[in-house]
């Protein structure tokens, strides 16, 4: 299994702390990821961490750590707002399949690292490298043929789930948002993995965020 702990900002994390890590990207003239690193640090908390105010870190720590039933619904109850992942289904190949919510270390540091791209660039649409390897290399995974296919199963599932929101008015009434975390992309063919390293060119390496979510962001 890769670690949660690859990639630069969990890295930095382990080796100078929270504090000492803010203040290197403050000298380094990286402000602006200091945001990112704060998602990192909460993803790393592990299941201490609650439901919070960022829309965004609230998707990423609030995945399930372990797989769940195919048709099972993910559920977390903060202080004003409940979440509901939902599993969704998508077209393969022409075959109607059903996914799960995404869950684990591997789910984690796909949605760091869109979410690190999309605020780097201030575009939702992101691109992810160009083939397999040089994806996994930015994201801090190693490369290879298992990792590559439950790379490509939480990439399916991430994009097949939709979120809900649900809380409560001041007069007591019910309110919900729905929405997903990407739009289009992230949707790998099951010969990728198959592909040789002078194929990955063949790579799908675009992605394009739901736009509530890189709103939200």
């Amino acid at each position: 299994m890769d670690s949660p702990y690859a990639g630069e900002f969990p890295q930095l994390l382990l080796a100078h702390g929270y504090e000492e890590t803010v203040s290197l990207l403050k000298r380094s003239g990286r402000e602006d990821d200091i945001p990112l690193l704060e998602i990192t640090h909460a993803l790393l908390a592990g299941e201490k961490s609650g439901i919070g105010v960022s829309y965004s870190g609230l998707c990423l720590t609030s995945l399930p750590h372990k797989k769940l039933p195919e048709d099972q619904v993910w559920k977390r109850a903060g202080h004003d707002v409940t979440l509901l992942i939902e599993p969704g289904t998508l077209i393969i190949g022409g075959e109607e399949r059903k996914f799960g919510v995404p869950y684990g270390a591997r789910a984690r540091m796909i949605l760091i690292h869109l979410m690190f791209e999309a605020f780097r660039t201030g575009s939702r649409e992101v691109k992810l490298g160009g083939s397999q390897r040089r994806w996994f290399e930015k994201m801090g995974i190693l490369f290879g043929g298992a990792t590559a296919g439950a790379i490509r199963d939480q990439s399916r599932r991430i994009s097949a789930c939709s979120l809900k929101f649900f809380w409560a008015t001041e007069s007591g009434g019910d309110i919900f948002s729905k929405a997903g975390i990407v739009s289009s992309g992230l949707l790998f063919g099951d010969n990728l993995i198959r592909k040789s390293h002078a194929q990955e060119n063949l790579f799908d390496d675009t992605v394009i965020l739901d736009q509530d979510f890189f709103n939200a962001l």
